[in-house]
């Protein structure tokens, strides 16, 4: 005759298992909690000198643009501008943007300066657009 154990401790493998997967979880958590930490400290240092690689590349004066995100890319440079009308900017489209001048301008997402995408005031950047026109 065969003998059946059935456990009846407690501490059965469905607690265990249960146990087990809570405490992977709150390793995985405080372990994701800290690189996503040291990943936003990086990612802001790196947007950091990008920006201030952005402001050496644009003259005083003058509006720049730039192909890809974060200042990335061949910048293109709009100098002293003065006209209020709508027109392409000079990075079709532009992803990244630094006024560099002293007025106000409006960039926007469409061909005709209708769909507003952001406003940058004297010494205001954005690494994180895209925009077809400015007036």
């Amino acid at each position: 005759m065969r003998r059946t154990h059935r456990i009846t401790h407690p501490f059965t493998r469905r607690a265990a298992y249960g146990t087990l997967a809570a405490a992977t979880l709150l390793v995985a958590a405080a372990t994701t909690g800290t690189g996503s930490a040291d990943a936003a400290s990086h990612g802001a240092a790196s947007h950091a000198a990008a920006l201030k690689r952005a402001a050496a590349s644009c003259p005083s004066g003058d509006v720049c643009f730039w192909p890809q995100p974060n200042f990335g890319g061949q910048v293109e440079v709009w100098h002293n501008p003065w006209a209020r009308t709508c027109d392409w900017v000079k990075a079709r489209p532009a992803r990244s943007l630094f006024n560099h001048d002293n007025d106000t301008w409006s960039f926007y997402r469409d061909a005709n300066c209708r769909s507003h995408a952001i406003t940058l005031g004297p010494g205001q950047s954005n690494g994180h657009v895209n925009v077809q026109t400015w007036q």
